[in-house]
């Protein structure tokens, strides 16, 4: 995963240490070639949902395989 587009969608949220926490979390299971390729927009809905709620980041690397989830079209 590109560190530093993650790093920047962190940076912007409401509680960056926990959005990095869990970003570092994401790229260490079988999401990480799948966050390679997210856009700004999709790092930075990544990093508000991780910033909001521990439970969901926590729920999200539990199971990477939901990220095509948060596809922001299809919220």
């Amino acid at each position: 995963m590109q560190k530093t587009a993650w790093k920047t969608a962190a940076k912007d949220s409401a509680d960056r240490p926990r959005a990095e926490h869990f970003f570092e979390m994401l790229a260490a299971t079988d999401a990480a070639g799948q966050l390679e390729n997210f856009s700004g927009r999709q790092l930075r809905l990544l990093a508000a949902l991780f910033a909001g709620s521990q439970f969901l980041g926590d729920l999200l690397v539990a199971h990477p395989d939901w990220l095509p989830t948060l596809d922001p079209d299809r919220i």
